[in-house]
């Protein structure tokens, strides 16, 4: 059923659960901290499918990952992440369900997380012409608005630092098993 999680999710799980993040020799936070300083982070619509072959940019695709996951945790608690795993696996588009859960879409959830760590926020691309962007959540652009009466996950949320290192081992058998594990510690708790 987990066939078609975004990639940032499914490998951000397998580095959030690993403990990779906070690893110094790894340097995730400081990574990140760099290319946000440096306006060079890559988007969640990027990192939804295959990361870069580039040794370099794969780190920081893991890198950003990890520290999404680890946000979308901490602003909403373990129970929100286990709803968000199994929302796809009923296969749900990755807009669709992010908005179900987190009230806002990926272009939103970016903004929200680049917000948090202080980096610039990214003006949401119009598909097939001239589209408004929205304001949504916390005052960021996002391409979908959040229900009107539902309060948006993240409206508390706190900052968090950013960070980088080497490349971790992640076959998709190992990340796709630690999701489910993930879901299946989250649906128990």
């Amino acid at each position: 059923p987990y066939g078609d999680l975004p990639h940032w999710l499914d490998e951000g799980l397998a580095v959030d659960m690993s403990g990779e993040i906070d690893v110094d020799w790894r340097g995730y936070r400081e990574l990140v901290a760099t290319r946000a300083g440096q306006d060079r982070l890559m988007t969640l619509q990027t990192l939804s499918s295959s990361f870069p072959a580039d040794s370099d940019l794969a780190l920081q695709a893991y890198a950003q990952s990890g520290l999404v996951v680890e946000f979308i945790i901490q602003a909403n608690g373990s129970e929100t992440m286990a709803h968000l795993l199994e929302i796809f696996s009923q296969g749900t588009t990755y807009d669709d369900a992010l908005l179900e859960v987190l009230g806002v879409d990926t272009w939103g959830l970016d903004n929200a997380w680049r917000q948090s760590i202080g980096a610039p926020t990214l003006e949401v691309p119009a598909v097939g012409g001239e589209a408004p962007v929205v304001e949504g959540l916390a005052g960021t652009a996002t391409s979908t608005p959040a229900p009107a009466a539902t309060p948006t996950a993240f409206e508390d949320s706190e900052s968090t630092p950013a960070g980088g290192g080497l490349l971790p081992c992640l076959g998709s058998s190992l990340a796709s098993l630690t999701v489910l594990m993930m879901f299946l510690f989250f649906r128990v708790r």
